[in-house]
């Protein structure tokens, strides 16, 4: 794989039904630079966000995760919020050996339980994916979802194929359904219908993992429009998609994507990491003054 050049553009229009007086939003869709994500690392070429109308404030800021978080306020009446991100990355390929191959991740999983994991982690603030967080239930709650996740992990299963099983297990037992559930269904509703879209395939990663004691993080992002030659368009390409990581000392946070049934290649394009969508949804906010239409989300994900 040679240095790839990506480009992402994001369109979030909102339309009320009455002009809105005030707006205040979150949005997260920086994508992380420097970063690996498997057998490569991205980097942020240049990165625009644009609102209209145009905010009375904006400020941005790190979270404790690293991401990018842009907040801002708008004190004009408007029937229209339009808010754009562009994004130019790169992509460069590091290690010689493929994943199935990397000697970090053909260690017994179990090693992934040792005090020393968390002291490896790039920030503090990642130790809380250990724990159960907004949208990943205490393990008293999801026994059952724990249970499933044991099968894939046997004793002694190097860390790469226990997660590659327990990710297609995940594909093979949900069907992707848009619409069957929205961001506020517990994983728990999600894995008794058995359906789902890729925030509730993450979702009940993270509760499997986090249960056996494994340090997990929700990943937000994209994926490349183009489908390969000869392959169908994947699930997810054309709007923001999810996955999950599992932190590995020594090599870092391991993808992998159950929605797709695969490890994360460079079809992937990493936004932010945290402990579930609660905490990285890519735009978050309320206007006062006027109901509006559900949003219309537009992203184009391309080579250059």
């Amino acid at each position: 794989m040679a240095v790839q050049q990506i480009s992402v553009r994001h369109d979030t229009t909102y339309a009320y039904f009455a002009p809105a007086s005030l707006s205040y939003y979150r949005a997260c869709l920086q994508p992380l630079s420097q970063v690996r994500c498997n057998h490569f690392v991205q980097k942020l070429e240049s990165f625009s966000l644009h609102v209209d109308p145009a905010p009375r404030l904006t400020l941005r800021e790190r979270d404790v995760f690293a991401n990018v978080q842009a907040y801002f306020e708008i004190d004009q009446p408007h029937d229209r919020l339009l808010v754009r991100s562009e994004a130019k990355l790169s992509q460069t390929p590091i290690g010689e050996l493929p994943l199935a191959e990397t000697p970090e991740l053909l260690k017994p999983w179990e090693s992934l339980l040792l005090p020393e994991v968390r002291a490896s982690l790039p920030t503090n603030g990642f130790i809380a994916c250990i724990y159960p967080s907004q949208r990943v239930p205490d393990a008293a709650d999801a026994a059952d979802i724990i249970e499933f996740a044991a099968e894939s992990f046997t004793p002694e299963r190097p860390i790469v194929d226990a997660l590659m099983d327990f990710t297609q297990r995940i594909h093979q037992s949900f069907s992707y359904e848009g619409g069957s559930t929205h961001v506020d269904t517990p994983v728990t509703e999600a894995w008794l219908n058995r359906k789902g879209v890729c925030q509730d395939f993450s979702h009940f990663g993270l509760t499997g993992l986090r249960g056996l004691g494994l340090l997990t993080a929700y990943v937000s992002g994209y994926m490349l429009t183009e489908p390969p030659e000869g392959e169908e368009k994947l699930v997810g390409s054309d709007a923001s998609h999810a996955w999950i990581a599992l932190w590995v000392p020594g090599f870092g946070w391991l993808h992998a994507d159950p929605t797709n049934n695969c490890l994360v290649d460079e079809r992937y394009i990493v936004t932010a990491i945290g402990r579930d969508y609660s905490d990285i949804p890519p735009l978050q906010g309320v206007s006062y003054g006027a109901d509006s239409q559900p949003p219309v989300v537009g992203v184009t994900v391309s080579r250059t």
